[in-house]
Order: C-alpha cells, then structure tokens, then sequence
C-alpha cells in the first residue's frame, strides 16, 4: 500500500522527517540515525520499525531501500518499500513460545524420569521455570491437606515468596 494508506499520513505531513512522527516513540532515534546514514552514503539499505498505522495499531514494517544513480554516479532518487511483516513477526513470536514450553516440557519430563529425589526434582523444575518462562519466583509445594502439588509463579509480581497459604494463589499444578 502507499504511505498514506499505510499511516494515513498526507503528503505534506511526511514531508522533511514529518515521516518519523508515526514510527514508535521507542525507535524514532535508532530509525532517524541509520536512515540519515545510509542515505548520506547513498547506499542501499534495510530496516525494521514499528509503525502506528491508519488502523490506529503498532504495525512491523521492514524497510527496503535503494538508490537509483546516473552513469556517472550521481544520486537521482531513492527507491523505498515499505512491507508490513506484523503478521510473520507473531508468527515467529508464537513460534518461538511453543519452542520454549516444549523445551520446559521435555526438561522436566526428563527430569521426572531420571530421578526419584522428590526435593530434587521440585527444585530442578523451578530452576527450569525462573530460566526459561521469565518469572522473576517460582514455588512448586504440596498441599497437606490432599497431596495435591501446587505452582506459583511471577513475572515481577512478588519480591518475596510468600509466607502463608493465604498470600499464595490458588495455582494447580496437575
């Protein structure tokens, strides 16, 4: 699609670096800099961004651009298109959380079959939680009153563990 159909963007308001004024606040800096470089060296280039869209959505662009020169090598234009990959970016991302828990998964499948150390395999798989699912606290325990294992885990959430059957969340782990 064209520019404006993309960001709905006019003409005059992508003039001079107006462009920048959809790209993500957290990247305008990084995508200012390596554009100005590249078209400063007149080299072909490729960047990823994101950008808010006519949709009123952050969208993943990939940015390729080239520079068409005269025989004698002087720059005429600049050829540039804009592909947007946000589809293919969850996909990927998707990808990447099923790879991750399988691989939890197998760890700890693993670690159930090689060991009849109960405290050891408890603290193996919380160690396999804390590395691989990004929780900052993971608690696996047993309830007294029916045997059942229980599973806390946090992103962030507890700087402590916490101390009662109270405070803990009321996670299965079956």
């Amino acid at each position: 699609p064209s520019w404006r159909a993309l960001t709905g963007q006019t003409y005059r308001q992508m003039q001079g670096i107006g462009w920048l004024d959809v790209v993500h606040p957290e990247e305008r800096q990084r995508v200012l800099r390596q554009t100005r470089r590249a078209l400063g060296l007149e080299q072909s280039f490729n960047l990823e961004y994101r950008l808010w869209a006519a949709d009123h959505s952050y969208r993943h662009i990939s940015l390729k651009a080239v520079p068409v020169l005269s025989e004698s090598g002087a720059l005429l234009e600049w050829v540039m298109a804009h592909s947007d990959i946000t589809e293919q970016k969850n996909h990927d991302r998707e990808q990447a959380e099923r790879t991750r828990l399988l691989t939890v998964r197998t760890y700890i499948a693993e670690l159930l079959t090689r060991s009849d150390d109960l405290h050891l395999i408890l603290q193996r798989c919380t160690e396999a939680l804390v590395q691989n699912l990004q929780v900052g606290l993971a608690q696996i325990w047993s309830s007294e009153e029916n045997g059942d294992l229980h599973l806390e885990s946090s992103a962030g959430e507890f700087d402590r563990a916490p101390q009662s059957a109270q405070e803990r969340p009321e996670v299965r782990w079956v």
